[in-house]
């Protein structure tokens, strides 16, 4: 389904029944909301939100061309829940999506029931990062998506020539350059979480693949040991992209994570 925001449209897709528990799940760069396809088939009860970011997947980029900061896209995604009368989601947010929810806990708390922080870390870019981040902007301006797809073997444990690195490829394609671009350079100016992680009061989770070579597990481990109460899981054989690199072990994971926060909520 296709929503109009303040900034303009967005593609989601969500399934499940309205009255269910809602869960919103939140892309890596550069893919798209089709991510977690294997994740959201697999868990049942519940009702799943899947956006596509603007400038992925089927949502167009924002049509100012500025950045898209985490703030923003924390501040859309918390628009999108006002759109479908959702008070309050439990939300996964991978690599990027991770940073985006960590500004929704941020700026909306309130709308985050329980968060799994998969494969990101809490920490901002260095000054080396940054110009990294813009350069990587530029090319793929000049080039087109297809310059992002050089990330595929950073991005996962699997061959890159196998089923898993040709689906991410194919994840990437469907991004506008556009859209990547202004990503980047929102990933950029994002701040370091680390001083707000011992604010969060909702339950949470730290997922990481043991093999993630970008954000390694001492990334997730600091973020588990400063959120009160949360908890740290490691996906053996998984890289950056654990859900798609060890599905199953993701999804299981991830489901009983929120089987226990809905069985706390019930009590």
């Amino acid at each position: 389904m296709n929503i109009e925001l303040a900034h303009g449209r967005l593609h989601l897709e969500v399934t499940g029944e309205a009255t269910a528990p809602a869960v919103l799940w939140i892309h890596a760069f550069p893919l798209g909301g089709a991510q977690w396809r294997t994740q959201v088939d697999a868990i049942g009860g519940r009702r799943h939100v899947v956006p596509d970011l603007p400038g992925f997947g089927a949502s167009p980029a924002l049509p100012d061309a500025a950045p898209l900061t985490m703030d923003r896209a924390a501040d859309i995604l918390a628009a999108t829940l006002d759109h479908l009368a959702i008070d309050r989601a439990s939300a996964v947010g991978l690599s990027m999506g991770g940073y985006i929810l960590m500004a929704m806990l941020r700026r909306h708390p309130d709308r985050i029931a329980a968060a799994v922080l998969a494969d990101t870390r809490a920490q901002a870019d260095t000054d080396e990062g940054k110009a990294n981040r813009e350069a990587f902007a530029v090319k793929v301006l000049e080039e087109g998506p297809k310059a992002a797809t050089v990330l595929v073997p950073k991005l996962i444990a699997s061959p890159v020539d196998g089923d898993v690195g040709r689906r991410v490829e194919s994840l990437i394609l469907t991004a506008s350059a556009e859209g990547i671009a202004a990503a980047s350079r929102g990933m950029a100016l994002r701040p370091d979480s680390r001083p707000g992680l011992a604010e969060v009061s909702c339950p949470a989770l730290a997922l990481v693949g043991a093999e993630d070579g970008l954000t390694p597990p001492a990334d997730a481990r600091l973020i588990a040991d400063a959120i009160p109460g949360a908890t740290l899981v490691e996906i053996e054989g998984a890289g950056h992209l654990a859900n798609l690199d060890r599905p199953a072990e993701t999804t299981r994971a991830v489901e009983a994570f929120l089987d226990r926060v809905a069985a706390g909520a019930s009590k």
